[in-house]
Order: C-alpha cells, then structure tokens, then sequence
C-alpha cells in the first residue's frame, strides 16, 4: 500500500493483503528507532553511574571512565529493563542535547568544564565516525553529535517494543526519560499519557502480531523495526 512498504503474504486462493485496522497517531507520534552512536558506543554508553555531587556524576564502563553533568545522563533499556515489572537502570546513555532536540552548541559545551573535558580527550575518536549524516554534523563543529536524537527523545511518554530477534509483540509504556538502542528497540514518543494508552491498547490487537508474522521475519533483525511499522499507522 505504499511505494516503500515492505513485502507482505497474501492469503491463499485471493488477492487481497491481510486485514489491517489502521491506528490513528497524534501529531508529532512516528516509529522510531533509537540512538545511534554511529560506532562509539563506549563513549555513550554507560554501565555504572556514581553521583558526584548533586549536580555531577561518574559514569564507567570497559573502556573509561568519567565525570560528566548530571543532566545529560539517561536510563538506557535493556532486555532486564523491558522484562520487569518496575524496571531499574542498568545502563545510562550520555546525550550532550538540549530538549529542543538539537546537539548543545560548542560554547556551550566550552563553557562547561566536564563537557570541555569530555570533547578535548575523546575529539579525534568522536570526529573519526564514519557515515554521511554523521560527518555533516562534525563538519558543522559538533564532534558530539548522535543520530536518533531528536525533540521526540524527550517527550513525557514512549511506547516502546523489541524491534530485533522476536516472535511476539509485547509494546509497554515508559516514563520519557527512557532511551532506546538503536536497531533494538523501536518506540512512538507521546506528550499526553492518555493517547498513549488508547495506541498502547490498540497496539494489542491480534492483527498486529499477524501482520508482522506474515513478513516472515521472527527472530530476525528486522522482526518489527520502525520501517515495518508505520504501515499499522494512520497520521494524523
């Protein structure tokens, strides 16, 4: 039903295309991946935080470790997250972003002493990222730039799904703090709880789980990335 949908399974003896209800999305609510750190994970992405003082932390993994300002750190979903009932961070993921979406400016991050700390140790790894959406950002002076990071990624409320390696759907919602990795995780962003609870609820229907089945694509990468997804979606 649309020039770049994906290949979908007809039913047999007709030539109609599964039935699909389609689920009304407010403005601004579009599936999503998550973030991008285009190869630099391990100046990201975080296992253990340690507050500092009230307005620092220092965050480690296996590669560094460092302080950095407290509002730039995020709880990162994992799998342990996804699955409990009142999930807790195990990873924290680091966006140097204003919540209008766009990456802090370079005076900005010169005017900070961490920020000018983290640029001036790691600037050559940061600018050495290879990809042209990624280099565009370097050139423009943004070393620290991400890709997935938008105004969305602050938004109150996600709808967030397994979007790799899966044969069932199972959305939940989280607080917008959460973020989502990359190709893992696909997610809608949502300023009002109560319309995220009516595409939560709509989410369910068996017709999803069906209509991502007859992709044939369980327990592949491509189970129900964002691409695959939209097609359920009517914007409005």
């Amino acid at each position: 039903d649309g020039e770049r949908s994906s290949w979908i399974l007809y039913r047999k003896g007709t030539s109609k295309p599964l039935p699909l209800q389609k689920i009304p999305l407010p403005r601004g609510a579009v599936p999503r991946q998550g973030v991008n750190t285009c190869g630099a994970n391990e100046l990201f992405f975080f296992h253990t935080l340690h507050p500092d003082s009230e307005q620092t932390v220092r965050v480690e993994n296996n590669t560094i470790s460092i302080r950095l300002p407290r509002t730039f750190l995020f709880p990162l979903l994992t799998g342990e997250a996804f699955r409990a009932e009142n999930p807790t961070p195990g990873k924290w993921v680091f966006l140097p972003y204003g919540k209008d979406g766009k990456p802090l400016s370079p005076e900005r991050m010169a005017n900070d002493p961490l920020l000018k700390d983290f640029v001036e140790t790691y600037r050559e790894r940061l600018s050495s990222r290879k990809g042209v959406l990624i280099q565009n950002w370097i050139r423009k002076g943004c070393p620290w730039a991400l890709l997935g990071v938008g105004v969305y990624s602050f938004a109150p409320w996600k709808i967030v799904w397994e979007a790799a390696g899966k044969h069932r759907f199972v959305p939940r919602i989280f607080p917008g703090e959460w973020q989502a990795n990359q190709s893992m995780y696909g997610f809608l962003s949502f300023y009002d709880l109560e319309a995220a609870q009516q595409v939560f609820t709509a989410l369910h229907s068996p017709e999803v789980e069906t209509y991502l089945g007859s992709l044939n694509s369980g327990g592949t990468l491509n189970w129900a990335q964002p691409g695959r997804m939209k097609r359920l979606f009517q914007y409005n």
